[in-house]
């Protein structure tokens, strides 16, 4: 009687109750899942919600068995941070056509011509969020343009991968030669507006190449480069602060620099990383060590062994993909460590042409498929033009190895490419963005790494981006006979370098090269 009389009262209540049993939902099939493995908690909103477990559920759950609210809550995005989401697996569920053939639904065409390092962001309803040097902007999933934050001019450019948290968009800024100052920023996802600003306040500083912001549990977690003049302004500190207000919550400071920082948690308190030159670490929520493992520590100053690091998989492992420092001359070292102790369970290593810039990724290979981790391995681009002939040529591979044992599934090889620099990137290029340079943020060329971070789609498709050449590949094994033939390849050229991996949600998907345009396909 109260509610019928009440209208508002009643609308109220009626919400409550639909969010109430959304959470039951969410909480049962979290349950089913960890025994099934193959339950999607999308059946929680028929379809609209883009909530799912990782592959087998099992990661979510603390010890006693009940699922992170933060778990729950953290999926809500489709692509919320580099490398997916909070477990920087780089696998998602969703699938879209793997054909290329009928082009882009729609392009933004980056009439200002700016720089785009990080893979772009996909929320709830599919809008997309990009994010150059100096602008961040969102796109309706139909290519309407929402808003555009302009960074101000004082207070830097965007140089690390924001990330989607509750309803805010988290990320900072540096400016100076080096990065020296620093402001974190937390923007409304509806309005654009700057919700808060938080300077850092601290004699670190910023190693500007392409990180990306780490948020969960609360916690947003950027990397700082420290003084020390050993690390040679490389990240080697993480600083934690509150996604509600931008408040210090503790810092940790590793024995080894990471190059392009990107954390993984299983949802336990813990955070994962790896650096640089192949180590693997896991702290906790409050900064303290659990356990490293890995390679003994470059103690030479100025050392860069790789732009890799690792990813977690839904396997209770976490996967490093890197150089090490002490086989300069050699190629990619895969690393499996056990996420429970840090032992090491496997390694694979790689010919010398082909090193491990880059993450790795990791995911099941189709319903039904091999639990697998998809090495990108290769030779590195420069930054002055150069014919390269014969063996100087550089290679370029996406691998696919067996999770429990780093055996070789499959692997496909770019053509060798005879050029020093990236595709985007010749001397040409060069001249004229300098020429035409009118913000003093603007960069002159991309130098990336050797792809994009691959990306697995739950129908076993790997989308790779190509650093070399700018081509967008779709590679799936149809046959499973562990070769892939050229009708398993479908290839969409851009002819400019990527940074970093396309994104994914449902029936879209999202690529956006070093200097765009940005591409959107959709079924």
């Amino acid at each position: 009687p109260l509610c019928s009389s009440k209208p508002k009262l009643r609308e109220l209540l009626q919400r409550q109750t639909t969010m109430i049993q959304s959470l039951l939902c969410v909480y049962f099939l979290g349950a089913i899942g960890t025994l099934r493995g193959d339950v999607s908690l999308d059946d929680c909103e028929a379809g609209r919600c883009d909530v799912q477990l990782l592959q087998t559920g099992k990661s979510s759950l603390s010890s006693s068995g009940r699922m992170s609210a933060h778990f729950v809550e953290q999926n809500l995005y489709p692509f919320s941070q580099r490398a997916r989401d909070f477990t920087s697996s780089s696998y998602t569920p969703y699938t879209v056509q793997a054909n290329f053939s009928a082009g882009p639904s729609w392009i933004w065409q980056n009439e200002l011509k700016e720089q785009v390092r990080h893979s772009p962001l996909i929320d709830d309803q599919h809008n997309i969020y990009v994010t150059t040097i100096a602008r961040i902007r969102k796109f309706s999933s139909s290519g309407d343009l929402i808003w555009t934050w302009e960074c101000p001019l004082e207070e830097g450019q965007l140089d690390a991968s924001p990330a989607l948290y509750e309803q805010s968009l988290l990320f900072y800024a540096s400016t100076g030669p080096v990065g020296r100052t620093l402001t974190l920023f937390s923007l409304d996802l509806q309005s654009g507006t700057v919700k808060w600003r938080q300077f850092v306040q601290d004699t670190y500083s910023c190693h500007c190449d392409s990180p990306s912001v780490f948020a969960y549990n609360g916690t947003m977690v950027i990397p700082l480069a420290s003084t020390d003049p050993s690390f040679a302004n490389k990240s080697n500190t993480l600083y934690a602060v509150s996604t509600q207000d931008g408040a210090p919550f503790w810092k940790y400071i590793a024995d080894e620099a990471t190059w392009n920082f990107q954390g993984s948690t299983p949802g336990d308190g813990t955070i994962l990383f790896g650096s640089q030159c192949g180590r693997a670490y896991r702290i906790t929520f409050g900064g303290a060590l659990v356990w490293k493992s890995g390679p003994t520590p470059s103690t030479t100053p100025g050392v860069k062994c790789s732009t890799g690091g690792g990813a977690l998989g839904p396997n209770g492992v976490f996967y490093v993909n890197s150089n090490h420092f002490a086989d300069p001359t050699g190629g990619a070292y895969v690393d499996a460590y056990r996420v429970s102790d840090g032992t090491l369970l496997w390694s694979k290593k790689f010919d010398a042409r082909h090193q491990g810039w880059q993450y790795p990724a990791v995911g099941k290979l189709g319903p039904g498929g091999p639990l697998a981790v998809v090495a990108p391995v290769g030779g590195i681009t420069s930054f002055q033009q150069k014919v390269l002939e014969g063996d100087l040529q550089l290679l370029n591979a996406v691998v696919a190895l067996d999770a429990a044992t780093g055996e070789e599934l499959w692997r496909v090889e770019e053509a060798p490419w005879p050029n020093a620099v990236a595709a985007g990137d010749e001397d040409q290029l060069q001249i004229e963005r300098a020429v035409n340079k009118k913000d003093p943020r603007s960069e002159l060329f991309c130098l990336p790494d050797i792809q994009g971070i691959p990306l697995l789609a739950g129908d076993g498709t790997v989308y790779a981006s190509s650093s070399h050449n700018g081509d967008l590949r779709a590679i799936r094994d149809t046959n499973g006979n562990g070769k892939i033939e050229p009708g398993e390849v479908s290839v969409f050229s851009t002819k400019q370098c990527f940074l970093n991996s396309p994104s994914l949600a449902r029936g879209m998907l999202v690529a956006a090269p070093c200097w765009g345009p940005m591409y959107v396909f959709k079924e």
